[in-house]
Order: C-alpha cells, then structure tokens, then sequence
C-alpha cells in the first residue's frame, strides 16, 4: 500500500469517484424520475419503495426487493447537492440502510454522506434513528467514520442528548460518540 489510509483519503477517493460518474451514473430520464421521487417524497406513499425486505436470509444470500430502488434514489442524492430532500428521506433512508446493513454485514459506500447530510440538516430530531443505523453493525459505524463534523451542530445535538431524562444505552453510546468528535 503505496498511500497510508486515514479517513480523509477515503471521503476524498469517493468524492472524487462520485463527482466522475456524476455525468454517467443515470440516463436523463432516470435521473429526472428518481429527482422526483425524491423532492415529492412521502412516508406514507413512497415509503413501500425504499423499505427493507426481509427475506430471512443473511449476508450474500440476503434478497431485498427494494434494495436497487434505494440504492439509486441514496446515490442520486449523494450526487446531486442541488435537490431538496425531504428530512422524511434522509431519515428512512437511513433506517432502511441499517437494517438491510444488519442482514447483509455490510454497508453501502455513500452512507457517511446521507448521514451527514441528516445530521446536519435536522440536527438531534433524527438522533435515535441515526445511533440505531451507526450501531448496527461495524460496517455501519466504519462507514460513519468519514463523516465532517465541521459543518453539524455536535454541541446542540450533545445538549439534546444530555438532557434526556431516560438515558439509554444508545442514548448514552451516542452521547460519547459525540463528545470523541466535538
């Protein structure tokens, strides 16, 4: 390994891998049903299409019907920084994601991206169900490591946190995966 592997170099390497198939990566039309989907998202009518579903198996065997779906509308978002996604998305997405990421033991490259994206965008509102999806699996949490805090409210979503009177487990695992990135 000619080139020392720390969290910059992979955000990076996969930043630049999406910025060059951007142009590539959907026909026209996809791309513009797949935008709409995304910005006239609803929980109640388009959630069928991104949720997992279970086949009972586990790793390589696992079948999600949904999961080709989710994929594209997750990468899509990824590469397009000029679409209003829903908070709804983000967040079943990244529900959806660590589920699936429980069955198959893995985790999809563009996760760090959705989840920054939620964190930043909806601060601590969506908390639980992103430290449920972090804490899933080790590629789930290894997946989150590439994430830039820099531009996500830590302190706001540290005070959410502490201040829940019921400090669970998870509550509690999130609280010191916050403080460990302030």
């Amino acid at each position: 390994m000619s080139e020392e592997f720390n969290n910059e170099n992979y955000r990076d390497n996969f930043l630049m891998i999406l910025d060059e198939v951007k142009d590539t990566y959907y026909i026209p039309e996809e791309a513009a049903s797949l935008i709409r989907f995304i910005e006239g998202y609803s929980s109640v009518n388009d959630f069928s299409r991104i949720c997992f579903s279970e086949s009972g198996c586990k790793g390589a065997e696992i079948k999600d019907c949904n999961h080709e779906f989710r994929d594209k509308i997750s990468i899509c978002i990824c590469l397009n920084n000029n679409i209003r996604v829903p908070h709804m998305l983000l967040k079943d997405l990244i529900q959806e994601i660590g589920k699936e990421s429980r069955s198959s033991w893995g985790a999809p490259e563009y996760l760090f991206l959705l989840s920054e994206q939620l964190l930043k965008e909806t601060g601590a509102k969506y908390i639980e169900t992103f430290g449920e999806m972090l804490f899933s699996n080790m590629d789930t949490y290894g997946s989150c490591i590439s994430i830039d805090f820099s531009n996500i409210d830590v302190r706001g979503i540290l005070k959410d946190l502490k201040s829940k009177e019921i400090k669970s487990k998870l509550v509690l695992d999130l609280i010191e995966y916050f403080e460990a990135n302030l």
